[in-house]
């Protein structure tokens, strides 16, 4: 059974955001990393709100995770080699035939690096330097492709982890359970309304796409070695 649908990488992990920095087990490798990050701040300031802190962490990141699921999951499918074969044949023959491309469950890794630049009594306390990483694992996708581009999931659904670390020490980690895929790419477009892009995509004598790197980590998610599955790898930076 699936959850409702998050539209954005902060919709997908916002849960896990407003404690980030709260209290962790005594024992855990980040509670080194959390004590220094506030003894720091203290330095700065003369009187320190935690509370107000972890709020000013919530509001940046809710900005500067503002990127669409659709956008990381399209540039992912671009290096997948049934979808690379289908985009190449309708910009070779410019056909407009809709291409329908069934996938086998796999999964997609997306690594961001968000940069917190924090304020406290509107003067410069510190930077947080976060690394997130998001593991998908995808199952019964269904592409429409058309004019040589990525069109429409016409279904699927995903589920995965999101994982959040600081200098190193994971600060959460989280189940994402299953849910649908968002099915909303682009403009509707028709045989007599092709977009500028794919037009000047198909005069251009284009390469052939370089795949990218199967994913070899054995500990993202379980059952990842089975044979009828396949694994990509999407990375993101975003600063």
């Amino acid at each position: 059974m699936s959850t409702s649908m998050p539209t954005t990488l902060y919709a997908l992990l916002a849960p896990e955001f407003a404690p980030l920095f709260g209290e962790v087990d005594a024992d855990s490798p980040a509670v080194d990393a959390i004590q220094n990050l506030r003894q720091q701040l203290e330095e700065n300031v003369q009187t320190l709100d935690w509370s107000s802190v972890q709020n000013e962490i919530n509001r940046q990141l809710s900005n500067l995770l503002n990127i669409s699921l659709s956008h990381i999951l399209v540039n992912a499918w671009t290096t997948h080699p049934q979808v690379q074969k289908a985009i190449q044949q309708q910009r070779d023959s410019g056909t407009h035939d809709v291409a329908v491309v069934p996938l086998l469950p796999h999964k997609i890794r997306s690594d961001h690096q968000p940069s917190l630049r924090i304020l406290v009594n509107q003067k410069h306390a510190t930077n947080i330097p976060l690394d997130i990483r998001i593991v998908l694992k995808l199952h019964e996708v269904i592409l429409k492709i058309q004019y040589g581009e990525i069109q429409a999931i016409i279904t699927g659904e995903a589920e995965g982890m999101g994982m959040i670390y600081y200098q190193k020490n994971k600060l959460k980690e989280n189940i994402i359970e299953r849910f649908e895929l968002p099915k909303s790419l682009a403009p509707k477009i028709n045989q007599d309304n092709e977009t500028t892009n794919a037009k000047k995509q198909r005069k251009r004598k284009r390469k052939p796409h370089r795949r990218e790197p199967w994913l070899d980590e054995q500990s993202d998610l379980p059952d990842e070695n089975r044979p009828s599955e396949q694994q990509f790898e999407a990375r993101s930076s975003h600063r």
